[in-house]
């Protein structure tokens, strides 16, 4: 996971301020529009949106490039803790990250042993540095709790 250091995703406030929440979340103001829209079609604008393509994406979690076109193409369907780490990678904003969450049939719940760790950095990481993916997955080690990428698949 160390080159991942490479790419550097910018933090909400670095970027262009957001006016219309609406279009921030669902690329359209089309009622009709975001009744069709999908897993894998918002996880790619949120991607486009900080110009990271699926092989930069591949790096920054260490899934594989094809998993993450698979997931752009909504060809496979996103497990819980990829789900976290593709949100934690792109530091979306917890509005994107809930959008996201929307689509699948997963919650954090308290009962994960995990629970306040990955909510501090779901809740952080659109906002502040140390809340990175490559963070998380140290602070889940120190605690010896279950990565979210696993050593084989590019974790710490």
């Amino acid at each position: 996971m160390n080159d991942n250091r490479l790419i550097k995703v910018p933090l909400y406030s670095e970027r262009e301020e957001v006016t219309d929440f609406e279009m921030y979340i669902y690329g359209t103001k089309n009622s009709e529009e975001q009744k069709h829209d999908s897993f894998g079609n918002a996880l790619k604008r949120y991607a486009d949106y900080i110009g990271v393509n699926a092989g930069e994406l591949a790096r920054l979690t260490g899934i594989s490039k094809s998993s993450v076109s698979y997931y752009f193409s909504g060809e496979r369907q996103v497990g819980f803790n990829t789900l976290i780490a593709l949100c934690l990678a792109l530091r979306l904003h917890p509005l994107r990250t809930e959008y996201l969450f929307e689509f699948t049939h997963f919650k954090l719940r308290k009962s994960d042993s995990r629970y306040y760790v990955i909510k501090e950095y779901l809740s952080g990481c659109a906002y502040e540095e140390r809340f990175s993916l490559h963070d998380c997955q140290i602070r889940l080690k120190e605690h010896n709790l279950e990565l979210l990428i696993s050593d084989r698949e590019g974790g710490v």
